[in-house]
């Protein structure tokens, strides 16, 4: 099942603060007056679960800080198995010995690095908030997701095969449209579901180029990502490059950068479209900020679509990269028109930018 994380707006996180606060001195309270705990102790527990609550829940408010959180714990968890089997390693052969001290230390080294980057996002988050300046595209739009119409859900079994078979299905329709996939997988390395990165998929054997497209939007015929015109979909980017994996690192070559750009557009959105709607003809700006896409502008479209026995629209979402002056044409005059602006100059569906713009 996809990774349920936090989903609340500034106004929810502010509130949510202040009823920590109030709880968290209630109980140090009642733990000092009432249980006779030692004072010092109970403000350092005070104090250490009251920032770890705030950072959390600020850093929470936006899908870079989602994933900044979710990576973080999977990181900080990793680094706690691989100290204990350093321990384990270090006195093997011993009994009796306690928990050494350098063990000790790398915990809360660990630990504090993981407190310390949701804590730069949270501080983040909080000052755009308080200068006004929080862009809507971060907000949670909290809608319901699609979910699985059953009254039993399945047992984890019955999910996978579900999820295989849909998984087979939605790929032959991809290809249909796409021509055949390349035989190379780009795999995250911590898995979407688990807050990590998207696995990317290759289609050479289409049009002309390139086409990047995802897979794990949807990942059981009956809950996924979806708007006004799909059931569900999947999303998918174009390059007019050939496919040259061997330099997906090598950010010095034309394919190097593509490969960089279009993984951070495609991760962002996707985590976007788990609350948003993303309807074809609307357009997408990143704020400055952000690392790689800062200031970068989208058109969304509708590249294809398809029946499947389950799903009644299947869709592929083209994410186009235009630039300003096109997008401002689009907010003013429809998307639709400038995608017929696109598509007459030849340059739809693809998203390079040495081109000069069509208005």
């Amino acid at each position: 099942m996809r990774n349920r994380l936090l989903n609340i707006t500034p106004r929810q996180a502010v509130l949510m603060s202040a009823a920590l606060i109030v709880l968290g001195i209630s109980a140090l309270g009642i733990a000092i007056v009432g249980f006779r705990y030692d004072p010092l102790h109970a403000v350092c527990w005070f104090l250490g679960i009251e920032l770890f609550g705030l950072a959390y829940l600020w850093a929470s408010i936006d899908f870079e800080g989602q994933q900044a959180v979710s990576l973080g714990g999977l990181w900080f968890q990793l680094s706690i198995a691989l100290i204990l089997i350093a321990v384990v390693i270090a006195q093997s052969g011993t009994s009796g010995q306690p928990f050494p001290d350098w063990g000790v230390a790398l915990f809360f080294v660990s630990g504090g690095i993981y407190l310390a980057s949701i804590c730069r996002r949270a501080i983040k988050n909080f000052q755009r908030w308080r200068n006004g300046e929080f862009d809507p595209i971060l907000e949670p739009h909290n809608e319901m997701q699609n979910s699985i119409e059953s009254e039993k859900m399945p047992t984890n079994d019955e999910y996978e095969k579900i999820a295989t078979a849909w998984y087979d299905r939605k790929s032959a329709m991809m290809e249909s449209t796409l021509g055949a996939e390349h035989g190379i997988v780009m795999h995250a390395l911590i898995p979407y579901e688990m807050g990590g990165g998207l696995d990317l998929y290759f289609y050479p054997n289409g049009i002309e180029g390139t086409g990047f497209a995802t897979k794990e939007l949807s990942e059981i015929p009956t809950e996924g990502s979806n708007n006004d015109v799909f059931d569900l979909y999947e999303m998918v980017m174009f390059t007019r490059l050939p496919l040259e994996l061997e330099l997906f690192r090598d950010e010095s070559t034309a394919f190097g950068q593509t490969y960089k750009t279009f993984n951070a557009i495609l991760n962002a959105i996707a985590l976007y479209s788990r609350d948003a709607k993303l309807n074809p003809n609307e357009t997408c700006e990143f704020p400055e900020d952000m690392d790689i896409i800062g200031g970068k502008c989208l058109i969304f479209d509708a590249h294809a679509t398809h029946s499947d026995p389950e799903v009644e629209t299947f869709g592929l979402l083209a994410l186009i990269e235009i630039f300003r002056s096109e997008m401002d044409y689009a907010r003013a005059n429809g998307g639709a028109k400038l995608l017929d602006l696109l598509k007459t100059a030849g340059h739809y569906p693809y998203s390079d930018m040495n081109r000069e713009p069509v208005v």
